[in-house]
């Protein structure tokens, strides 16, 4: 019998969808079927054994987390506070020990991962937090937020500045520890109320010039955990006129009994909403008394975000099924705008980001009791429901003193279960003679119950008051009859399309906003930013002259514009032909150069330029590091870092390179220049918020700048009008097949394309050619008039070397038929379009020879102009080999040139590689009105479709004709494309019905049924062993039986080390290395350290002498561990003499590895610090992660990672299955132990497979 996990009886779904009935139900008839139970769900576990191995990981084995616990002194256990805690019997205990020793624990806001690493660093208390750094000295007149390293704690500061990750929140960490000690020990520490540099609130502000009658609703509910429904609703609708709160209505519903049933439950939601809906329409004042119809701005106010999920559950499980139309109020919660202007605020994220309060436990209760909220009015709520809700203060004595602190944990704010059971009369009695264990409850009452919500609705309201509203945000005003049916869902895929690239702009936009809200040299540690400064000294002396020449006219400019509005105060100014001759100015193609500066961060400028993620070529704002307001009378002006919104329209530049100018004695960087080419700004409003127009303004000499990376996003806004024309009812072929899905048709090929295959068979069996596995004869030979034809190619199967055979056989094909084929290449990066354009060009070279060999068979079965079909390469950003023809941007021709167009509508067949942009380009330069509609394309190739996002792809297919194939290739078991915001939890209905936040191929997959699918099988880069590993564990699950013939290994090399030659064993293609070092993050120096000499004997030229281009590649998950490994090992990368930085290195992210290959991989996992896996598994042990990494190396894959990766056991099952695929490389494939040792005392493995 199979290893079956326990049987667990469990409460069905609230309501079960169908869906959720058919995944219980083999669950339910498993039970059934092994015991006989009927009312339970059974789980039969298909790989027992990985289950058990956890068992062992868990509480069984040696090393277990339970021996670990068990073995470790009490006082060194790791432990944090949070929301777990609240029902713990030990709380008393872990708060009094807390508070005794000031442990970091009591800090609000303070993960157990940041904890530790504030521990690791030797910060063990809040003292030694708040002592950490002290404020600046106060400017003349004025006062400093900004925080300055204590003395002698600068070394420290610095350290903590560059950990993971409370480097980004160590001021913010600083300000709260000063706040705490401030208040607990009442010393004199100063402290901030507020968190500075953290932007504008969500929250509007209503006044007479802005939201004058702003309608704000604050909604509380309580959730029945027992019946897993919710039993209690409640609103305040508070109306403001002119500003100022002036009606008020409390709307307050409770179920009857517990709700155990639906009824129960959408009674409630009935009644509560028609309710609410009717005080937002009675209460309101009108934004126009003379409207027909009333309407008025309205934001809504939960606590915190899981508040918001209770109602929107609620909602969504109750109104489909009763009304069968759109859940009031769901769309109306969850619409778009609450990406740019939110409709909701989360009082509890408001509170976080801006105040600085001094409570462990910031629950609604906390907060508003602190904020002197009386909770005895106007009953005694505060002694009634002491309970578990206000029973959290206590005294403790500290060093002789008695001090205030959290006696009890008490972070969550909803109201215990046991009062509503309470009030119903549904708590069980004592029994005789025994104690009442809900005493403290007995007394609650229904009314008294629904008083208290509508009492905690007004503390919701004076928690709000106290947080700063934004003052930028103008609200729109919704009719306010039209709420009740209001509906916000997309009606299409083009509308949901829409949708997607409006919020993952808005997200990104508001990511940047966000990072910029930080001072530079934070941002300079987070790799966001770099520290210039502009010297006439060091610039080509026209280069100075034209930027000296520059401010002079744009001074000019502002003369005559203070002369006219000193004259016209009223007038808009505007200057006149002469005028504007006498001011105009450019910068465009001006190339400057920037001092690179590291004062005021915590890192040197070696390491400041490591961490930097500006690559040559990007596009960068130059920015002052100080600005003033220019508005101020000059002695008026004081100096402050610039904003958000003043760095969306700064000075573009293109970031051309850095070069150190001068090294210390251990070739660390000690000066370095910065070199950006200035560019003319471009936009308008109409392109907002993809294209922020930028006002220029030239360098002055001796100014500090900062360059930080461009906001704009013009591919974002090409889809944005792509999806737009679809919103529209423009035409396009692939969004149509997306839409609709075609049938798949009969599969068969054409005459031409069965004569191409034949041809290929004659020359293998003349000797003159190898064969093709089945998948990639079908992908040449059949499928001519597929629709959509998917091929997945696992890494190394020579996908693109299939796809130029492919190709070609489809043009042979049309011209046997007499038909015209322009075939369009398309990927998601120029690199890859690149290799799949010279893999075009290659594989007709080789027919040209075929045909030299044997021209009786190239005449048989080929068609000579084959080997003439012109090849175009369009905008590329490297110079394509010959043989293609480079097709330069439209934008960047002469007068007299032709347009690309019409280039390519000049040859019947011709084969064009280009990107998604460069096609939106092409065809807007040529069709200037519409890129909708022009039929260039017989034949649309997608290549890296995994990666590439369903905008991206509709934009690529404009110039298809309705009846052109598309063939996608990809691999959905490599990356994904990047997204900025987390789809997994977004709750709008739209995206529950259009999952176009996946990527092409994966959408294509997902139909039911799926376009024909060929699977490529062998891979020619892997060794055997690493191809077995990767059939077995991933791709076995699609059905390809992936295998390799490759046996070639790593050259035996003498080693002295044994242990470095335990990993480079070359009778070993996979090993892993297994450590016990257990304290990281995102930086590992312990396995730095153990890495090196392996590394070294790598690249010595007297060992395996690989390089860094190709021979041997080191994949790191995070940008810290890079830069230290780039930094500690010099010869793992290429320098660029010009520069003297890194031009090339071994070492980098999986992301910039995928689609390459080296002779060895090494993957350094890096995390080890087992919370922090806990919290961060879905990056590391994303399983398309080591999918790439394991697949980049041709002669052997080297993994080390720490034994906690390996022990990993998380109650998630996506992150318990995601680790599987790490566990059973060792467990499974690597088994024969090749050497174990310690290294700098801990203890390491050496495992190995073949």
């Amino acid at each position: 019998m199979e290893f079956q996990q326990d049987a667990e009886h469990v409460r069905p779904p609230v309501d079960p969808t169908p869906e959720e009935e058919a995944a219980a139900a083999p669950l339910r008839d498993a039970a059934k079927s092994e015991f006989g139970l009927g009312d339970y769900l059974l789980e039969v576990v298909a790989d027992p054994e990985a289950y058990a191995h956890s068992a062992r990981d868990l509480v069984l084995g040696p090393t277990s987390a339970a021996r670990r616990v068990a073995g470790t002194p009490f006082d060194d256990l790791p432990y944090s506070l949070s929301f777990k805690c609240d029902g713990c019997l030990y709380t008393e205990f872990c708060m009094k020990w807390s508070a005794e020793r000031e442990d970091l624990s009591l800090l609000p806001y303070l993960s157990g991962t940041e904890k530790d690493a504030l521990r690791r660093a030797g910060v063990a208390t809040i003292c030694g937090l708040a002592t950490l750094k002290e404020f600046a000295p106060s400017t003349a007149g004025g006062t400093t937020t900004d925080l300055v390293p204590a003395p002698g704690r600068e070394a420290l500061v610095k350290t903590l500045a560059a950990t993971w990750p409370v480097g980004p929140r160590l001021d913010e960490l600083v300000h709260r520890a000063r706040q705490f000690r401030r208040s607990a020990k009442k010393d004199g520490t100063a402290a901030l109320p507020f968190i500075p540099d953290k932007g504008n609130s969500s929250l509007p502000v209503s006044r007479p010039d802005l939201n004058p009658n702003l309608v704000w609703v604050y909604v509380d509910a309580q959730f029945d955990y027992l019946e897993g429904r919710v039993y209690l609703l409640g609103a305040l609708v508070v109306a403001c006129e002119n500003g100022i709160p002036t009606r008020r209505r409390a709307v307050v519903k409770m179920t009857a009994g517990p709700p155990d049933s639906a009824a129960a439950e959408r009674d409630l939601f009935v009644g509560w909403t028609r309710g609410l809906l009717d005080a937002v329409v009675e209460l309101a004042a009108p934004s126009d008394p003379a409207a027909e119809k009333k309407a008025a701005p309205i934001h809504v106010v939960f606590f915190d975000r899981h508040e918001q999920r209770l109602l929107l559950d609620g909602l969504a499980r109750n109104f489909p099924a009763i009304l069968g139309t759109t859940p009031p109020l769901y769309d109306f919660l969850t619409q778009l705008a609450a990406f740019d202007s939110p409709i909701a605020s989360y009082l509890a994220d408001e509170v976080r980001a801006f105040k600085n309060f001094p409570m462990t436990c910031q629950s609604l209760q906390s907060l508003a009791a602190y904020l002197k909220f009386d909770w005895n009015t106007p009953r005694p709520f505060r002694d009634r429901f002491k309970a578990r809700l206000f029973d959290y203060l206590g005294k403790v004595d500290v060093e002789g003193q008695a001090e205030w602190y959290t006696r009890r944990s008490r972070f969550a704010s909803s109201v215990p279960l046991e009062y509503a059971y309470a009030a119903w009369g549904q708590l069980q009695q004592p029994a005789p003679g025994k104690g009442d264990e809900f005493a403290d409850f007995r007394g609650a009452t229904a009314d008294l119950v629904t008083a208290f919500q509508e009492r905690r609705l007004e503390a919701i309201e004076h928690v709000t008051r106290s947080v700063a509203g934004n003052p930028n945000t103008a609200k729109t005003a919704f009719v306010l009859p039209d709420v009740a049916t209001y509906e916000d869902k997309a009606r299409d895929l083009a509308h949901a399309l829409d949708e997607f690239v409006t919020i993952e702009r808005l997200v990104a936009l508001a990511d940047w906003k966000a990072t910029r809200h930080a001072q530079p040299e934070r941002r300079v540690l987070m790799g966001e930013c770099l520290l210039v400064r502009y010297d006439e000294a060091d610039q080509e002396p026209e280069v100075a002259e034209q930027n000296r020449e520059n401010e002079r006219r744009r001074l000019k400019r502002e003369g005559y514009a203070a002369a006219f509005k000193a004259a016209n105060p009223d007038k808009p100014f505007r200057l006149n032909k002469e005028q504007s001759a006498e001011c105009k100015w450019s910068a465009d193609g001006l190339r400057v150069r920037l001092r690179v500066e590291a004062a005021g961060v915590d890192c040197d400028l070696h390491e400041a330029l490591l961490l930097s993620t500006l690559r040559d070529g990007a596009r960068v704002v130059v920015f002052r590091r100080w600005t003033t307001d220019e508005r101020l009378p000059p002695d008026q002006r004081t100096e402050f870092t610039p904003t958000p919104k003043q760095m969306l329209y700064g000075t573009r530049a293109v970031f051309r390179r850095v070069v150190v100018t001068r090294a210390d004695a251990a070739g660390r960087a000690a000066e370095a220049v910065a070199e950006v080419e200035l560019t003319d700004g471009f936009g308008n409003d109409s392109m907002k918020p993809f294209v922020f127009s930028a006002i220029g303004r030239p360098l002055a000499a001796g100014e500090a700048y900062t360059l930080d990376p461009c906001p704009n996003d013009i591919s974002g806004y090409w889809h944005a009008k792509v999806v737009e024309g679809l919103c529209g009812g423009q035409p396009n072929s692939l969004y149509a097949r997306l839409a609709n899905p075609p049938a798949a048709g009969d599969g068969a090929g054409s005459p031409g394309q069965l004569a191409f295959l034949a041809g290929l068979d004659a020359f293998r069996d003349a000797g003159l050619l190898h064969d093709f596995e089945p998948g990639k004869r079908a992908f040449i030979g059949v499928h001519a008039a597929t629709p959509v034809l998917l091929v997945q190619g696992p890494p190394g199967t020579g996908k693109s070397y299939a796809t130029a055979f492919a190709v070609l056989a489809r043009l042979q094909g049309a011209m046997r038929a007499g038909r015209p084929c322009r075939a369009f290449l398309t990927c998601h990066t120029h690199a890859a379009i690149d290799v799949l354009v010279a893999n075009v060009l290659a594989v007709r070279e080789k027919l040209r020879e075929l045909r030299a060999a044997d021209p009786k068979i190239f005449a048989a079965h080929f068609d000579a102009r084959l080997l003439d079909v012109p090849l175009y390469r369009v905008a590329p950003n490297d110079p394509p080999p010959d043989g293609v023809v480079a097709l330069a941007k439209d934008a960047e021709k002469g007068k007299d040139e032709e347009y690309n167009a019409d280039v390519i509508q000049e040859n019947d067949w011709v084969v064009v590689g280009v990107t998604a942009g460069g096609t939106y380009q092409l065809l807007k330069q040529k069709w200037s009105k519409t890129v909708f509609g022009h039929g260039l394309c017989d034949l649309l190739v997608l290549d890296e479709a995994s990666q590439l996002s369903l905008p991206a792809a509709v934009m690529a297919a404009l110039p298809l004709k309705p009846d052109a194939p598309v063939v996608v290739v990809g691999d959905h078991r490599q990356m994904p494309p990047i997204v900025k915001h987390d789809w997994d939890a977004e709750a709008r209905r739209t995206f529950a019905q259009y999952q176009v936040y996946e990527s092409l191929f994966d959408t294509l997959l997902a139909q039911k049924p799926p376009p024909p699918v060929i699977r490529f099988a062998e891979s020619f880069r892997l060794h055997a062993a690493m191809a077995e590993f990767l059939r077995r564990e991933v791709y076995r699950h699609d059905g390809i039986a992936y295998h390799s013939k490759k046996t070639d290994l790593l050259p035996a090399r003498p080693l002295a080390d044994p242990f470095t030659a335990a990993v480079l064993d070359p009778a070993y293609p996979l090993v892993v290395v297994v450590h016990d070092e257990c304290g990281s993050q995102v930086r590992n120096p312990f396995e730095q350290a153990l890495i090196g000499p392996v590394l070294k004997a790598l690249v010595d030229p007297a060992g395996h002498g690989l390089d860094p281009a190709g021979g041997l590649g080191v994949v790191v998950p995070h940008r810290a561990q890079r830069a230290a490994l780039q930094q500690a090992f010099p010869e793992l990368s290429i320098v660029d003499p010009a520069t003297g930085l890194p031009a090339r290195s071994a070492v980098d992210t999986v992301e910039r590895f995928q689609g390459g290959e080296r002779t060895v991989v090494m993957v350094s996992a890096t995390e080890s610090d087992r919370g922090y896996l806990l919290a961060a598994a879905g990056f590391l042990l994303d399983p398309r992660r080591l999918t790439v990494a394991v697949s980049r190396a041709k002669q052997k894959m080297v993994l080390v990672a720490s034994r906690s990766v390996f022990e990993l056991f998380s109650p998630d099952e996506e992150t318990f299955a995601n680790a599987l695929l790490w566990k059973n490389l060792l467990l499974r494939t690597c088994t024969t132990l090749l050497w174990e040792g310690e290294r700098d005392g801990v203890p390491v493995q050496v495992w190995g497979g073949r």
